[in-house]
Order: structure tokens, then sequence, then C-alpha cells
């Protein structure tokens, strides 16, 4: 009889964990369309982004519900095809995608924006997870992986997203090093990868613009540097206790993309320190 209750227990307390991770992920996701909302609360569309966001939430939050219930080996066995099926659009997104601020890396169809390289990336490191698990040797492994993440920052470099790129490369770099890479192969090629990166910030000059600015924001305040600065004082505004909720009025006046790249300077004029 003792059997059947402790198996009886244990579920239990996996039911009680995992709920306790969706409502954490739940209350989050709210926070986050807070945020969105107080960064746009005195703009003409105070409800557009943080509408989108909410729907993000929920679909995600269906999505998250109904995969954690398929066991872990469906995701182990199928990680390649799903790897495949996620990299076409990587890929497709260059010819039919739309462009924003210089970038080509969303589809859209009317107010719906997809951006494919965020829904690749677990694709992607659960595909370098699986590959390195079936390597035999660190070198082979290596090469192996460094191949194929070469394959997956090839479009992100065409798009160009720079940013991307470089989570992708860091995805890389953190699998083979977690799986007993060795230390001297991931510095080898950092260091062989350095011509590659000199060439892309002059074949795109605003990479050079974006580390000029970051290193010294004063020297072009009207340019480069505007992001920075406005960053910067936004945050100052916020001092150590914030000026209040649905009171960020510099974040809707100045700050660029107050409420995406810019939404931590936009909590820090809220809520403060």
């Amino acid at each position: 009889m003792t059997e059947p209750q402790e198996g009886k227990t244990e579920h239990g307390r996996t039911l009680t964990l995992a709920m306790s991770v969706y409502v954490l992920l739940f209350l989050l996701g709210l926070w986050g369309c807070l945020a969105i909302y107080n960064s746009t609360v005195h703009t003409n569309v105070p409800f557009k982004f943080v509408g989108k966001q909410a729907v993000w939430l929920l679909v995600g939050m269906f999505v998250l519900f109904f995969s954690s219930k398929l066991p872990f080996r469906y995701y182990r066995d199928y990680a390649l095809p799903f790897a495949l099926l996620a990299y076409i659009p990587l890929v497709a997104v260059l010819q039919w995608g739309v462009t924003i601020n210089g970038m080509r890396g969303w589809f859209s169809y009317e107010w719906f924006f997809i951006q494919p390289s965020e829904l690749a990336k677990p694709f992607y490191l659960l595909s370098l997870c699986v590959l390195a698990t079936r390597s035999r040797s660190q070198v082979s492994s290596f090469v192996l992986l460094l191949s194929v993440t070469v394959v997956w920052i090839l479009p992100l470099a065409a798009q160009p997203d720079i940013g991307m790129l470089c989570l992708y490369a860091a995805g890389f770099a953190i699998v083979y090093w977690l799986s007993g890479g060795r230390a001297s192969l991931l510095f080898g090629t950092a260091l062989a990868s350095l011509p590659l990166a000199v060439l892309l910030m002059f074949q795109h000059k605003y990479v050079l613009g974006r580390i000029a600015a970051f290193l010294n924001p004063a020297a072009d305040p009207l340019g480069y540097g505007w992001h920075i600065r406005q960053f910067q004082y936004t945050m100052a505004r916020g001092g150590f206790c914030g000026s209040g909720w649905g009171k960020a009025i510099w974040s809707n006046s100045y700050l660029p993309l107050a409420h995406t790249d810019s939404v931590f300077a936009s909590l820090c004029e809220s809520v403060g320190l």
C-alpha cells in the first residue's frame, strides 16, 4: 500500500512544481506587458504594442503547456528534422522578407511580424546538443558543431543581423564547452574569426559607428550617440525611487524604441534603481 502512496505523492510534487513554473512565467510575461504599456502610455497608440505582446504571451503559454507534455526523447529523436524546418524560413526571409532598420529579417502580413531567427534559436541549440552527444572525440565534435554553426550564421550575416549572429556563435561556444570541449580550440577559432569580424565592420559602417558611440557617445550626440545618451537620461530621471508607473515622460518622448530595445531604461525611469 505504501508504494502507490509514494508514487502519488511524487506525482503531486511534480505537478505542483510544473504549475509553479507556469504561474511564474505567466507573471513575468505580464510584467513585460506592463513595461511595454508604461513606455507607450503617452503616445498616440498606447495599447497597440502591449496588445500584440499580450497575444504572444497567451500563444506562448499555450505552446509551453502542450510542448511540455511531450517526452524529451521526442525532441531528441526529431531534433535534426526540426532544425531543418526552422532553417528554411531563415533562408527564405532573405528573398521574401521585409527590411526594417536596414535589416531584412522579418516576414510581415499587415500588422503581423515574425522574425525567423528568434523562433529558430531553440531548434538550433537543440540540434547542436544532439550532435555533440553523437560525436566520438572532442576534435570531431568541434569540427561538426562549427560547420553546423557556420551554415546557420551565413543567412544571419546576409540579413545582416550582427547581434543575432553573435548570439548563435555564443550558443556554439557554450554547447561545445559544456560537452567537454577544449578551450584551446575555442580560443583559436575566436582569433581566426577576427579578420571576418573586421571585414563585417568595414562592410557595414553602422557597426563601427555603434562601437564608437558605445565608447564615447558624446562624440556624436545627435547621430550614433543619440540612443545611448537618451538611455542615460531616461535612467537618470528615474533616480533611486523612480517617477512612478504611467509617468515615464522621457521614455514616451525621446527614448528610441522605448517598448523594445530600450524597455529596460523605461523601467528604470518608472521604478528607479
